[in-house]
């Protein structure tokens, strides 16, 4: 349908998506071919503060590489609605991730053929280029192999960032400052 697509304005336009899309992990290494493609196959949508763009346990049926704005992945996995903090206890998944410019989300259900794994809300007002599934899978699922594996360092990633205050924090609390003796 006519004006669906944001890429069938300019070249320019197209340019700025794909440049964009080399700032998402999941997409920065693929050949320009692909991402030129992909960018004339990508709509953009607006999300005003609070809105949730993606509810946990839903059928997944977009991706999204955030151009502008903010969101938090909450509600992630196992973990309970009632942990509020950036993380979580030791061995658990982090309870949210923030996510801004670059940034990319929604994959996961594309990729693995499953229901969301997590709440997305809008931090502040946000814009998203957004993928259908159709498009998505049409012309990126000859690369999902190597999209898994992206998708497996990412979540390794924000573990690791998740702990890391909680590492300070222990390491700060056992270390005691040493006194010297003068004479």
């Amino acid at each position: 349908c006519p004006g669906k697509y944001v890429a069938n304005t300019t070249a320019s336009t197209i340019d700025q998506i794909v440049r964009d899309f080399r700032q998402a992990q999941l997409l920065k290494d693929l050949p320009l071919p692909h991402l030129t493609k992909l960018a004339t196959h990508t709509s953009l949508e607006h999300f005003e503060t609070g809105t949730r763009v993606i509810a946990k346990d839903e059928f997944g049926d977009k991706f999204y590489v955030i151009r502008e704005g903010r969101v938090r992945c909450s509600n992630i996995g196992k973990v309970s609605r009632r942990d509020s903090q950036s993380t979580s206890r030791a061995g658990e998944k982090p309870a949210y991730v923030d996510l801004g410019k670059g940034a990319h989300f929604g994959e996961r259900a594309l990729l693995r053929d499953e229901m969301r794994a997590c709440d997305v809300i809008a931090l502040e007002p946000t814009a998203c280029y957004v993928v259908s599934r159709a498009d998505f899978n049409a012309m990126l699922g000859s690369m999902t192999e190597a999209m898994e594996r992206c998708l497996a360092l990412r979540v390794i990633m924000s573990m690791k960032r998740a702990a890391a205050p909680r590492k300070a924090r222990a390491t700060r609390a056992t270390s005691k400052p040493r006194r010297s003796r003068v004479r």
